[in-house]
């Protein structure tokens, strides 16, 4: 966690243990949901809790101009990879802040392959991409329709949550997200709720996701012990800091087989990740969270 923060020069929100326990009940959804007493959704909770309070840090230390701490209601959650998978990061997370209290929409703008529904067990249907290209057909002042109106399916353990599919995967994904049509979607779901959450491409091989970046009131960004480098990581933010991107925080993924194993890793290499031979890899990738920090 130190080395992330100081590679990343942001608030670091905490380490997320995520794996399948055996004894964990069969049923579809966020491990949240399916297994809460589980060390992995006590990460997920503490994260959850640290992302709040960055939220309102934003605002005490003048970074987003607001009266309250509803200012920062739209953010951004992505990793540098594609193996940086953040649909399961993002899916607890919003379950998370939903049992807090908050009203929340889940958006999928991972056009390029849409995964959210799967996370929640959610069948294929209508979502962002069918909405943004139902209005690149419309002429302006043209009414909004249930067309152009993106699908808001409710979950039924959370009830506080909605979540809009990423819907057809698209010829153009970067057309549809850095479109004014994208920007004015993200604006009508934050008037339907208090915190809009968004999970989209990795940040280093998407362009538009950087773009879409720059449209929402901060960003979280994913790091995976192990594998995200960081070379990676400081060029990611320092793109989004060009942009004048405000960065509410980063979250290490240990992203282990079961949460002993992972504290037995962590206690033999001395908390850095290994290499698939088994060697400590101190040099390229982003050291896994240490207890002390």
């Amino acid at each position: 966690g130190e080395e992330l923060a100081l590679a990343t020069r942001i608030p670091f929100l905490g380490s997320l243990v995520r794996f399948k326990a055996t004894s964990a009940p069969d049923r579809t959804g966020p491990v949240v949901i399916g297994n809460p007493e589980s060390k992995a959704a006590e990460s997920y909770r503490m994260v959850g809790s640290k992302l709040l309070l960055s939220r309102y840090k934003l605002q005490r230390e003048g970074l987003i101009a607001a009266k309250d701490e509803q200012s920062v209601r739209t953010m951004l959650i992505s990793g540098a990879y594609a193996s940086d998978n953040t649909s399961e990061i993002a899916a607890n997370l919003a379950v998370v802040l939903a049992q807090t209290g908050y009203s929340v929409i889940l958006v999928d703008a991972h056009l390029h392959n849409p995964t959210l529904h799967h996370e929640f067990g959610i069948p294929e249907q209508r979502g962002l991409a069918d909405a943004l290209i139902e209005r690149t057909k419309v002429l302006i002042g043209t009414p909004i329709t249930r067309a152009t109106t993106p699908n808001l399916v409710p979950v039924k353990w959370a009830p506080k949550l909605s979540i809009v599919p990423g819907g057809i995967v698209p010829a153009n994904p970067f057309e549809l997200l850095v479109s004014n049509h994208m920007t004015e979607l993200i604006d009508e779901l934050k008037r339907q709720a208090d915190i809009v959450l968004i999970t989209a491409s990795p940040l280093i091989s998407f362009a538009e996701s950087l773009i879409l970046a720059s449209h929402v009131d901060g960003v979280v960004l994913v790091a995976r012990s192990g594998k995200t480098q960081r070379s990676m990581v400081k060029e990611v933010v320092d793109s989004l800091r060009s942009l004048n991107v405000h960065m509410i925080g980063s979250i290490l993924d240990h992203n282990r087989a079961s949460a002993d194993s992972s504290s037995a890793v962590s206690k033999l290499t001395g908390g850095l990740p290994v290499k698939s031979g088994g060697s400590v890899d101190a040099q390229n990738a982003v050291p896994a969270f240490r207890s002390q920090s």
